[in-house]
């Protein structure tokens, strides 16, 4: 399948291989770029502010999102 994807390119993917006629896959989304989302679950799971979380991508301890 291809899915757009937040670079701006489309990308492509395997598709499940499992079909089923009263529950068909949707697809929502395309693979999150590298760092999308680590703020949002560094701040929820470990409560990290955003200065602790500028400070450790400052550091190199974490990537921010790259598009």
């Amino acid at each position: 399948i291809r899915l757009p994807h937040p670079s701006g390119r489309d990308v492509d993917l395997i598709g499940n291989p499992i079909r089923m006629s009263g529950t068909p896959v949707q697809y929502a989304q395309a693979p999150p770029v590298l760092g999308e989302h680590t703020a949002e679950v560094l701040g929820a799971r470990l409560r990290l502010s955003t200065e602790q979380l500028s400070a450790l991508a400052e550091a190199g301890t974490i990537q921010e999102a790259s598009r």
